[in-house]
């Protein structure tokens, strides 16, 4: 029997010290013009569509598919530049390389 094993990445296997938070807000302010974008939307095990379409919800804005495209395109090049930035507590996780 095949088992498949599915993980959240971010804050499960690795850490990559706030990197996706902050390319999402920053593609937020630039996709749809609001900073704080994220305000208390908790980014904890869910998906890219989900936390941008609260986003979006939150601050009373259209979303559609189109608007995930253009916000994906911006946030892939943001989170891209974030992750090679230097931050504390960034790195893979214990137990992550034995499992």
């Amino acid at each position: 029997m095949t088992k498949l094993l599915l993980f959240d990445i971010d804050g499960t296997l690795i850490s990559t010290g706030g990197a996706g938070g902050r390319a999402m807000a920053r593609a937020f302010q630039d996709v749809f013009g609001f900073s704080n974008g994220l305000g208390s939307i908790s980014m904890a095990g869910r998906t890219d569509a989900w936390i941008v379409a609260q986003m979006a919800a939150e601050h009373g804005l259209a979303y559609d598919a189109d608007a995930f495209v253009r916000f994906h395109d911006t946030y892939v090049g943001y989170l891209t530049a974030e992750v090679q930035r230097p931050a504390e507590q960034k790195g893979i996780l214990p137990g992550v390389r034995q499992l």
